[in-house]
């Protein structure tokens, strides 16, 4: 696997881990032909962090096990404090352009059907 983080690319091998600190932009992918399995942990000082962590990984990974159309994944990915490895007004361009479709198309930004505590999360709770 390969991490960038803050600019600075680092390749690693199996059972190496990386830091990212809290706030730092960072992107990583697979390097040559064999599967990855990636185990994460999010900490935080403040629990919203760590909540929000989970909430959104719970919706990403539940909406692509879905097989959930790319419009719909990028609705979660943008909705989520999220932003794509590309100029910050790409972002904002693409935010706006998803956000006006995806809803039309019936998506959403949170699914109770993939978050643990959807009744806390008042983004959430609206869909159930």
């Amino acid at each position: 696997m390969a991490a960038k983080v803050d600019g600075v690319v680092k390749i690693l091998n199996a059972g190496e881990t990386i830091d990212i600190p809290e706030l730092i932009h960072h992107t990583f992918w697979l390097v040559g032909d064999q599967d990855m399995v990636i185990e994460q942990s999010v900490t935080s000082d403040v629990e919203h962090i760590n909540e929000s962590h989970d909430n959104y990984f719970e919706n990403l990974f539940g909406a692509v096990r879905d097989n959930t159309h790319p419009i719909g994944l990028l609705y979660v990915i943008v909705n989520h404090d999220n932003h794509l490895s590309a100029p910050r007004w790409v972002d904002s361009l693409l935010k706006v352009v998803v956000d006006a479709i995806a809803p039309v198309l019936g998506f959403k930004t949170h699914y109770p059907e993939y978050t643990t505590n959807c009744d806390t999360i008042p983004a959430c709770k609206r869909y159930l």
